[in-house]
């Protein structure tokens, strides 16, 4: 969508379409635009339908207190960090309840919920560094997603091996035309890291914008926090490079993006390796 009115437009086609809408009640682009018969939040239970309000949330699960139509019906665990992935939850347990599905059940396949590849997902480890990857592309993904790496550093919380000291970024823009777009939310989402790496954009098949490139990308993060450390690769062999060079013992090193950055596992030789216990960290 070339404007976010057409956006819009298609939203509320979209609805009165429905016989019945869910929406998020804490997305004010959604509820303003959509007449739901439905909602639910993670922020408040007076006058929602469903809520689920967070009482801890660390580096390994989040707890909250589960309501309808602003009823105690009790607390809720998941074994995966992120207000993010609650809000997500929410939405799902909410959808099973107009189903039918009974509350008990549904509390107890949240013990077992995991995520999908390439959301968090742990991979290994490599010269004493947790290798991290992760699909996110747009401002709100980078920051959940940095969210979690602060929590687990932060609330000494974690379903990693260790707790690592350091969040070490390698970021691959995704598109010259969403760089341009969203180049500050960009710049200070990123900016919550301790070492940035980027590489070039990934195009996706769009041709080059004049002056919008990972430099000045760099730039405007520089902007924001004058003192982060920030290197911009030529390509993924250069990254690589740079990730030996630059990581330190004890980092969390994060390969972030919806290009080819995913590839970075495979470039410092590691064998992949599985475990179950780590791909409930998505995001």
């Amino acid at each position: 969508y070339s404007k976010l009115s057409d956006l819009l437009k298609t939203m509320k086609r979209f609805g009165k379409r429905c016989q019945h809408l869910l929406v998020n009640y804490d997305c004010p682009n959604i509820s303003s635009n959509l007449k739901s018969t439905k909602s639910w939040s993670t922020k408040q239970y007076k006058g929602i339908d469903f809520s689920a309000i967070p009482i801890l949330i660390d580096g390994e699960k989040t707890v909250a207190k589960y309501y309808e139509k602003g009823e105690l019906l009790g607390e809720i665990i998941l074994p995966i960090p992120g207000i993010h992935n609650l809000n997500n939850a929410t939405g799902a347990l909410a959808a099973c309840r107009l189903a039918g599905v009974e509350f008990y059940k549904l509390k107890e396949a949240l013990n077992q919920l995991k995520t999908p590849k390439r959301r968090f997902e742990f991979l290994g480890n490599w010269e004493n560094r947790q290798i991290v990857d992760d699909y996110a592309h747009h401002p709100s993904e980078i920051k959940a997603t940095l969210r979690i790496a602060e929590l687990i550093i932060k609330t000494k919380k974690s379903a990693l091996p260790k707790r690592p000291k350091r969040i070490f970024l390698t970021f691959q823009p995704h598109r010259f035309s969403r760089t341009e777009k969203f180049l500050k939310e960009l710049a200070q989402s990123l900016s919550k890291a301790d070492y940035i790496v980027l590489t070039p954009i990934y195009s996706a098949g769009e041709n080059p914008i004049e002056n919008v490139n990972s430099e000045t990308l760099a730039d405007e993060i520089k902007k924001i926090n004058p003192t982060i450390p920030i290197k911009v690769a030529k390509n993924l062999e250069d990254l690589t490079k740079m990730v030996k060079l630059f990581s330190q013992e004890d980092d969390l090193i994060i390969s972030m993006g919806a290009g080819s950055i995913n590839s970075l596992w495979d470039r410092l030789n590691i064998s992949h390796q599985n475990n179950s216990d780590y791909s409930k960290l998505a995001a």
